[in-house]
């Protein structure tokens, strides 16, 4: 960019003229270096506010994320404690039920000694007993229910 000839050896002097030309070259490659620098510097500020908007749009994303999550737990407990507490519902009907079947047994019993008919003591106790075996085998079936909420629980709250 500077002319061979626009600068001595050292310690010669130059021409003002050939100072000035080697001078505005130098200058006008200075000017293109600074210019370079400050798309440079333009680039990475951009590139910094770009990657800051994208921090900010995942930290607003993780922020609702934890919100979503935490109501959905929410609702997990909500649904485990009403299944908890169905269930004890649901022993506590059934063991009344098979205290009343029980009793209802045990009156049809007690009416058909009386009345003394052989036939209807008989198919009325047939009944009687096969509805609370039949009972009884809902009263399992809803304590092994209750015994898998028992197990989804306690593996859920590990």
């Amino acid at each position: 960019m500077v002319n061979a000839g626009a600068v001595n050896a050292v310690g010669v002097p130059v021409k003002e003229g050939e100072a000035i030309v080697a001078l505005n070259k130098i200058s006008a490659v200075l000017v293109v270096i600074l210019a370079v620098l400050e798309a440079i510097f333009e680039f990475k500020v951009v590139r910094l506010e770009l990657i800051l908007a994208v921090f900010d749009a995942t930290f607003v994303f993780n922020v609702l994320i934890e919100f979503k999550l935490a109501v959905k737990l929410a609702v997990f407990e909500v649904i485990l404690f009403v299944s908890d507490v169905s269930a004890k519902v649901a022993l506590v009907v059934s063991a009344v039920i098979e205290a009343t079947f029980e009793i209802i047994l045990l009156d049809k019993l007690a009416v058909s000694a009386f009345c003394n008919k052989k036939a209807v003591s008989v198919v009325l106790n047939l009944v009687a007993t096969v509805v609370v075996k039949l009972f009884r085998s809902v009263v399992l079936a809803f304590k092994l229910i209750r015994l898998d909420k028992v197990a989804v629980s306690a593996f859920c709250n590990k």
